[in-house]
């Protein structure tokens, strides 16, 4: 073997080690079990006649361990279960992460929460003045997968209303299960969002953003983006080229792209009612 063959492989493995380093240091979302609290309350939900009956629901409390792993490698994933994952407040990314889940993965927020699910780092009132041209943004944030509900059965909120950024002074607005607002090259993918009072998405001051593949599944509102297009859940099932039509502009739409939007298996409201919406795209 010729010294410039010897030197090659070598070379290889010296450029492929911090890759492998850092998936090997990647550790799972159990390794911040620790932080998992355990409690109990009441949910309400209709037995197979329609009658809603109390339950007692002893469950984990994932928000602390969720924060946890996103804080400290800043991509956690949360992997399938039987049991549903709950929060007490909002899961905040900062810019540069990304928060994926199991397609298959559900999370409730808790009884009483009153806030959105997840949200981005720098949330800031926008809708009373305009926005600053030069206002900081929170940039290149994923967030994909995962089962969401705020728990709004067919009989109860379960406290669960507004979607509120934070329990404590919330940023007047803010309305979401998915609170994105003050960002650029954001992206919502994968995602079904379940048994919501909230908008399903909430993006405000959002620059370079896709929403793709997002199943609502009996859902009230679907999705919102103030400053470039507003749309409720019966309105989101429009063909491309009618959405500014369908929906109302909340301020000036520059270059959306519609692309694959579709209504599916809509059913009565007091049916089973899901809805998948395609992607849209904001470019600039």
């Amino acid at each position: 073997m010729t010294p410039i063959n010897r030197t090659l492989p070598l070379l290889s493995i010296l450029l492929l080690a911090p890759l492998v380093a850092l998936h090997a240091a990647e550790k799972p979302l159990t390794a911040w079990q620790h932080f998992v609290r355990t409690e109990t309350w009441t949910e309400k939900w209709p037995d197979a006649s329609g009658k809603v009956e109390t339950r007692n629901v002893t469950a984990e409390v994932w928000t602390q361990a969720m924060q946890a792993a996103l804080d400290a490698q800043g991509t956690p994933h949360i992997p399938a279960r039987e049991q549903p994952y709950y929060l007490d407040g909002p899961l905040i990314l900062k810019s540069g992460q990304k928060l994926s889940a199991d397609p298959t993965a559900e999370i409730r927020l808790k009884p009483d929460s009153n806030t959105c699910m997840v949200r981005n780092e720098h949330v800031v009132t926008l809708n009373t003045k305009p926005v600053p041209a030069d206002l900081p943004l929170d940039t290149d944030i994923t967030i994909q997968g995962g089962i969401w509900t705020t728990l709004a059965t067919a009989v109860a909120s379960h406290g669960n209303e507004r979607g509120q950024s934070s329990k404590e002074s919330p940023v007047f607005g803010t309305h979401g299960v998915i609170l994105l607002q003050n960002v650029r090259r954001v992206s919502v993918k994968n995602v079904t969002i379940r048994q919501s009072r909230p908008f399903g998405v909430h993006l405000a001051n959002a620059h370079e953003f896709t929403v793709e593949n997002i199943i609502l599944e009996e859902q009230r509102l679907a999705w919102t983006v103030n400053d470039v297009i507003g749309a409720c859940g019966k309105t989101v099932g429009v063909e491309p080229g009618k959405l500014e039509r369908a929906c109302p502009r909340l301020s000036p739409v520059n270059r959306v792209v519609e692309e694959r939007i579709a209504l599916m298996d809509m059913l009565p409201m007091e049916e089973h009612r899901q809805v998948r919406m395609g992607k849209i795209d904001r470019l600039g």
